[in-house]
């Protein structure tokens, strides 16, 4: 059955189809002519209360009932009265209200992480709705405090009209190694699927080049060479730029709330989960604010009004609303190196689901991550075991990040035995490159080997290689001579198993897959790589990123005799330059041959 007020407050009825039966006429007559239907009215009461009962008029003839339907409206004009049209809050209003609670939160619990340069908490709302806000503070003037953006892919043919290569804010965080990220701009075509090339919607740049042009009203946050920030509306700067993010419109200038009226009374403008960033007069300070909504009784989410009001409470002096909805995502390293998404995004329709984006943003920051044992919210619980062989990688190296454990000159920091038999002894002075990272991966095997859940853990693996297989994965793990001609190793194999190493190796015991592009490696991978003078390393993959001056660095935890620096730097601020264990950086193309990157992504489940 359709409905439609066609004037004066009286409906029409029609039982087959919904009409206007003036700008709908042919369908109309075509529709009660064959079908037969009944017409039916009612008019709502008039000044005087009286009520037009409801009329249905069956027949025949649609042209009679259509004649009669006219008449009768015509009849009953006199008496009916147009409805009263409710009026709309104006901006002013939607702010009045919101700054009586946005700034008073029934609960607001402090999340210990990365302090003094970050101060992140949880603000949860009762009244007026189910609301939880995540609030992060960074001061940018730490020593430490770097940004991350996405970076323009390289593609050509058709797709040499698109700018990036889409991803989650997860997967962006474990191949860029920051501890800190948050979804960033709009994008089209809307739900890509993973890697698949996409458009930024406005302006958008990195490390000073500029790869998507501005567009409409939209804002955009810039990020200087020196780390200070601004929020500007068009028109853009699009000169000399280093960072930019787009957003859409500003939520403040100059302090003052700029959401429009038409904004406001949009569906965009209503309740949603929201990203959005602030900064002060200086762009010294940076603020995230990320909501979570669309889920009934935990979290509603904001109007663009509260969400401008929001920053303003904060003491923010400009304010730039980023992509919401499905993609508001916020990311944050642990202490023990693994990461959580602290939100509960939508990313497809369903609580806890991630969505593909077009672009973030992430900070690399000094200090000690989120307590793993921390839920947000709740009471905090027992230690979760590694779940996946990445993950147990990545606490392994992350127990003993920034000199924790120093073993001078590395080398195998001890005795690798396999059904019995010692293959591999303790050699601190030799083995200097690949020690440390063969020991890292067996543990992190061991970890989950024993980890008591049958449904993760991979106890079929090796379970059916004899010591002598094993012992030719370790030396095949080195590049060693015996191992070249090694027949335990695939011929395949072992024709460049001296340029490759581990990552052959790690790939023949079925624990892994190649990444033929470096710059898809996430954190806990295990990498071979070749510097240009010709000496390699064996390393687990940390994270990429750029220098000050735009040349790219490939970050990695290792044994190392000469490190620049462990980062994240330790608190205080003073770089920590350990021989031994620990995370480290070189350039890629200055220093590291970018042809001769050699990872493996480790797999969850054995392939073997």
């Amino acid at each position: 059955m359709g409905i439609n007020r066609i004037g004066r407050g009286i409906s029409v009825w029609h039982s087959s189809v919904w009409h206007n039966p003036v700008w709908h006429s042919s369908v109309w007559r075509s529709s009660v002519w064959h079908s037969r239907p009944r017409l039916c009215l009612r008019a709502p009461p008039g000044p005087s209360g009286w009520i037009l009962p409801l009329t249905c008029i069956p027949g025949p003839s649609g042209r009679a009932a259509l004649l009669l339907a006219c008449a009768l409206l015509q009849a009953t004009g006199a008496q009916s009265q147009p409805a009263p049209v409710a009026s709309r809050p104006t901006v002013e209003d939607g702010v009045a209200r919101a700054m009586e609670w946005v700034g008073r939160p029934q609960r607001e619990e402090h999340i210990d992480a990365f302090a003094p340069a970050a101060d992140v908490r949880l603000r949860i709302y009762a009244q007026p709705r189910p609301l939880r806000v995540w609030i992060a503070r960074i001061d940018l003037a730490q020593p430490g405090v770097r940004f991350c953006v996405t970076e323009p892919a390289e593609l050509h043919g058709d797709d040499a009209k698109f700018e990036t290569l889409s991803a989650t804010t997860l997967d962006f965080a474990l191949q860029h190694g920051v501890q800190l990220a948050i979804n960033a701009s709009a994008f089209r075509p809307f739900r890509p699927r993973m890697g698949m090339p996409i458009d930024v919607a406005g302006l958008a740049a990195a490390a000073g080049r500029k790869y998507s042009d501005a567009e409409g009203h939209n804002g955009a946050l810039y990020i200087g060479r020196d780390g200070r920030i601004a929020m500007k509306a068009p028109p853009l700067d699009t000169e000399n730029v280093w960072h930019v993010l787009p957003g859409f419109r500003m939520l403040l200038d100059d302090g003052r709330v700029v959401v429009t009226q038409q904004e406001a009374r949009t569906s965009f403008g209503d309740l949603n989960p929201r990203t959005a960033v602030g900064a002060d007069r200086d762009g010294r300070t940076l603020w995230i604010v990320v909501a979570d909504g669309r889920q009934p009784a935990i979290s509603l989410g904001l109007t663009l009004v509260e969400l401008a009001c929001l920053f303003r409470t904060l003491d923010a002096w400009d304010a730039l609303n980023l992509d919401g909805g499905g993609s508001s995502t916020l990311v944050l390293e642990r202490a023990d190196g693994a990461y959580a998404v602290v939100n509960t995004p939508v990313g497809q329709k369903q609580p806890g689901t991630l969505r593909q984006v077009a672009n973030n943003l992430g900070l690399y920051l000094p200090g000690i991550g989120l307590n793993p044992l921390t839920k947000t919210g709740q009471e905090a619980g027992p230690p979760e075991p590694p779940r996946t062989l990445r993950d147990a990688v990545i606490r392994y190296a992350s127990s003993h990040r920034g000199g924790g454990y120093s073993l001078e000159g590395g080398g195998v920091p001890e005795d690798v035995t396999y059904d019995g038999r010692t293959v591999l002894r303790a050699n601190p002075s030799g083995t200097y490159c690949c020690g440390v990272t063969l020991s890292t991966f067996l543990h992190a095997y061991r970890t989950l080997r024993f980890a008591g859940d049958p449904t993760t853990a991979p106890v079929r693996w090796f379970q059916d290689w004899d010591a002598e297989q094993f012992t030719a994965l370790c030396r095949g793990w080195y590049g060693t001579e015996d191992a070249v001609h090694n027949e335990q190793i695939p011929a395949e194999l072992r024709t460049d198993i001296r340029e490759r190493q581990l990552a052959s190796m790690v790939v023949w015991a079925g624990l892994g897959e190649p990444v033929r592009d470096y710059r898809l490696l996430r954190r806990g991978d295990l990498v071979q790589f070749w510097r240009k003078s010709g000496s390699g390393h064996s390393v687990v993959f940390w994270g990429r990123d750029r220098d000050e001056d735009g040349r790219e660095r490939l970050w990695y935890w290792s044994s190392q005799k000469r490190p620049r620096h462990a980062y994240p730097l330790q608190p205080g601020g003073e770089p920590v330059k350990t021989p031994g264990f620990g995370v480290n950086w070189e350039y890629i193309g200055d220093e590291i041959d970018p042809t001769r990157i050699y990872g493996v992504s480790l797999a969850d489940q054995p392939s073997r």
